[in-house]
């Protein structure tokens, strides 16, 4: 941000220099504008630079680089996979895959509070909770 400041107060000077002093200013005041216009002018480039690059250059579905490498970290991704209250969690999990060597999908489900056989019988034929050991 370029600041400006003129005092009302200024000290006497010699009149023959009036002329000079007011050329001076009015020098300094343009290439201050000059500044400021040509610094407003690049951040305008740079803005429909940066848009223009980010439409030939779209993300196309990638996840960002630190959301990824969350992702590797099999602790976490079992918290965020089985942390909601809708969800089943790690124990309900572990209990369906070592019930399903003995028991169908409907009893499993009565017997450990499952949403559905469905959601018990995806967890069977390995299509969910696949990170959850």
């Amino acid at each position: 941000m370029a600041t400006l400041a003129i005092s009302g107060i200024d000290p006497k000077q010699d009149e023959t220099v009036y002329y000079e002093v007011c050329d001076a200013f009015f020098r300094v005041s343009q290439l201050t504008s000059t500044t400021i216009l040509a610094m407003l002018m690049m951040r305008h480039q740079r803005d429909r630079l940066v848009e223009a690059w980010l439409r030939e250059h779209p993300r196309k579905g990638l996840p960002a680089p630190w959301v990824s490498e969350k992702w590797k970290d099999d602790a976490w991704a079992v918290a965020q996979i089985c942390g909601r209250d809708d969800r089943l969690s790690v124990e309900q999990v572990r209990a369906i895959r070592e019930l399903a060597r003995t028991h169908p999908a409907e009893t499993i489900t009565e017997r450990i509070g499952a949403r559905n056989k469905d959601q018990v019988q995806r967890v069977i034929d390995g299509e969910t909770y696949t990170r959850v050991t």
